[in-house]
């Protein structure tokens, strides 16, 4: 295998594995944002009025005009998550659509068995990674959220006062409680992969030392 082959196999291997991180992440991220049954039990554990927040969920998931309950300064946020959503949800749909371009030009070059183990472990154990990293930032929660607001809102248009609406309807522990169960899937399925691409990439080997 010359030089230019061994580089483009690497970088085959990088993006298939990037790809399957976003996947990884981003894919929970909106699974868990149109879940409509965690949001429910999340919105009876802290008793809070479940059709005016469940109107909210709608609304940032582009399904459904927002209540007008809300004042100007919260309307004007929730239109700004409206937007970084769907920013979200079109990378991820653009992932999935990029990954299965590689995986078919792997099937269609016949290196689908040698790149694609190495893929799967190496999105596994990046992602394994970076969701310890982000378990030990988010250990001071409140830092952590504050942190995670900053880049994507204008400087203090996504705080309010303890007794708004928005607040009352999604307390820092209904956050919490997102984030707890996003965290479980996204070790579940970076373990999955893990685990599939060792077996995987374990028994094509063998496979090779039988033929040799």
């Amino acid at each position: 295998m010359n030089l230019n082959n061994k580089l483009n196999n690497k970088l085959l291997t990088a993006l298939a594995a990037v790809f399957f991180m976003i996947l990884i992440f981003l894919g929970n991220f909106v699974f868990l944002l149109g879940n409509q049954g965690f949001h429910s039990s999340q919105f009876q554990r802290f008793g809070v009025n479940e059709t005016i927040a469940t109107n909210v969920v709608l609304f940032v998931n582009g399904k459904s005009a927002l209540s007008s309950e809300f004042n100007p300064a919260e309307s004007s946020h929730l239109e700004d998550v409206k937007s970084l959503f769907s920013m979200i949800k079109k990378v991820y749909y653009l992932s999935i659509l990029s990954l299965a371009v590689i995986i078919l030009y792997l099937l269609k070059s016949g290196k689908f068995n040698h790149l694609m183990p190495k893929a799967l472990v190496y999105s596994g154990m990046v992602s394994l990674l970076l969701l310890l990293i982000t378990f030990l930032s988010s250990l001071n929660f409140t830092t952590f959220f504050t942190i995670l607001h900053k880049p994507f809102f204008a400087s203090n248009t996504w705080l309010f006062p303890s007794d708004s609406i928005l607040i009352t309807m999604f307390p820092q522990q209904f956050f919490q409680g997102f984030a707890r169960m996003l965290f479980l899937l996204v070790l579940i399925n970076s373990s999955v992969l893990l685990g599939i691409g060792l077996f995987v990439r374990k028994k094509f080997k063998q496979g090779h030392l039988n033929q040799g």
